[in-house]
């Protein structure tokens, strides 16, 4: 059973296969393969070039974005963001590069790789209707969509003539939640997964209550393959906390978890992370198992200190010896590591619902303060409207005053280290419970997990807001008809006495 044809649908028409020789590589271009309804999924093939016949393990990409649309042109003219983010690898952008999946130079003329790369149903050359991350088809057929299509083209991959029988899914994004799609489903010839920067619970992590078809079909407790994950602490708008939670819920004997920061993009292409995917791949795909990876710590992080960066090797994620250390909201905007308790629900903080804002900045740091793992803040919250929104975010203030400015995850300028929101009324997909004006509510905020050391004489600050800071880029601000003013302008008000969890951890 497919996705319904909206009325007057046409497909794209199948095309013509055509092979061409590039530069250390075969290319097979338009390449059907068939799904378990009857439906076909198209790809690319790249094969590396020998003398004589070979098997090669294979790196298998799953996404929307269109297999021949090349890395410099993704996004255009809409937009020039990503092609100006893609300026930070050009020197990896070659002849048949593709966005946020691996380039075949790489992996086939210099690693000795197969590269299947597809595009999703309606997109690109696969026939039929998109449908983003599956949802419409999940529910239809009471199974997971995306899940079963990747399936059935890993072991089309795992028996081609090619193939030494191991594939690996791997890429960036929505490529990235495609391997963990599949790998929950256990494809006998998937033996590894490699996703960078991405979302594991669409609406879970995204502070917006559950959506049941989705849980009901995507366990992350059943991926058993090796897994190399990998996020970026900037990533907060989007695909946070998704790899440090398909690190933690896996039930691979064998995993590793990666952290960086900053351009979205560069890092999956970066030589030394593309070092530590070779290493990953060949110990588990070819069997090369005196390399680096043999003795290697599994969990690699990034480590903020200040606007200065250095990666240090943790032993548990998260970390074990975490010291969750409350941090108070109390008055003159200042918050404080001793308790402070509201004398009424009417000693609170308000502002303007829509536009509105509070900042709060600790007295200066006496001594580092290290911060690694997930925040959360606790609060008691009212409002008049029909409709709340709660934009959270954090900021190291220097002795000057000013907020430190980190390199954002679409290279942007970014004054803030780590962001949230969240929603009265919390939205349960299917049925969203009303808000009572004026009645306290006691939420709990989740905030993606993040990394900084706050240095002596600098503060950390906190920020509550109706809407997006004023740095946030365009493509990631809340704007549009889902924040209606008959809902959400009013007077939203926060009791003191909240508390932002902080994950503390002490290190030499």
């Amino acid at each position: 059973m497919s996705f319904p044809h909206p009325k007057n649908f046409q497909t794209v028409p199948r095309r013509k296969t055509e092979e061409i020789i590039r530069d250390g590589y075969k290319r097979v271009r338009d390449v059907y393969v068939p799904t378990r309804d009857g439906s076909v999924i198209c790809c690319n093939v790249y094969l590396p070039l020998r003398d004589n016949p070979e098997k090669f393990p294979v790196l298998l990409t799953l996404g929307p974005y269109g297999k021949d649309i090349h890395f410099s042109e993704f996004g255009l003219p809409h937009t020039d963001m990503y092609s100006n983010m893609a300026k930070a690898i050009s020197h990896f952008v070659t002849a048949d590069a593709c966005f946020e999946t691996p380039d075949p130079i790489i992996w086939c003329k210099e690693h000795g790789y197969a590269l299947v790369r597809c595009d999703v149903r309606g997109s690109g050359g696969s026939l039929g209707v998109l449908d983003p991350f599956g949802i419409g088809r999940t529910e239809l057929i009471n199974h997971e969509s995306e899940g079963n299509d990747a399936y059935d083209i890993v072991e089309w991959a795992g028996t081609q003539e090619w193939s030494t029988g191991k594939v690996a899914m791997c890429g960036i994004s929505y490529f990235g939640m495609s391997c963990c799609w599949a790998a929950m489903h256990q494809p006998p010839h998937l033996a590894a997964i490699i996703p960078y920067e991405a979302l594991t619970d669409m609406y879970g992590d995204r502070s917006e209550g559950p959506w049941p078809v989705l849980d009901l079909t995507r366990d992350l407790s059943k991926i058993k393959v090796l897994i190399l994950t990998a996020g970026n602490w900037m990533d907060s708008e989007v695909h946070l906390p998704g790899n440090p939670t398909s690190f933690e819920r896996a039930s691979s004997e064998w995993k590793f978890l990666e952290m960086h920061t900053g351009n979205h993009l560069a890092a999956y292409y970066e030589s030394t992370q593309i070092q530590r995917q070779l290493e990953f791949l060949d110990y588990f795909l070819k069997g090369k198992t005196d390399n680096a990876l043999n003795g290697a710590h599994r969990i690699g992080l990034l480590i903020r200190r200040g606007t200065h960066n250095f990666y240090r090797a943790e032993n548990s994620w998260p970390p074990k010896d975490i010291t969750l250390t409350p941090l108070y909201l109390a008055p003159m905007e200042t918050p404080s590591f001793e308790q402070y308790n509201a004398s009424s629900n009417d000693d609170s903080i308000s502002y303007a619902g829509l536009a509105g804002k509070s900042f709060f900045q600790t007295v200066p740091m006496r001594e580092n303060f290290e911060i690694l793992g997930y925040p959360c803040l606790e609060l008691t919250v009212s409002t008049d409207a029909r409709g709340m929104e709660i934009f959270v975010y954090l900021y190291v203030i220097d002795p000057e005053g000013k907020k430190l400015v980190f390199r954002g995850d679409h290279d942007e300028p970014a004054v803030s280290l780590v962001r949230s929101w969240f929603r009265l009324p919390v939205l349960d997909q299917m049925k969203p419970a009303p808000v009572e004006k004026n009645k306290h509510y006691d939420v709990k905020i989740p905030i993606p997990p993040t990394s900084i050391i706050i240095e002596p004489g600098h503060r950390l600050a906190i920020a509550l807001r109706a809407s997006d800071e004023e740095e946030i880029i365009s493509p990631m601000r809340h704007v549009g008809p889902d924040r209606p003013d008959d809902i959400l302008s009013s007077t939203n008000k926060i009791v003191l006495g909240g508390k932002l969890m902080v994950p503390v951890v002490k290190r030499g």
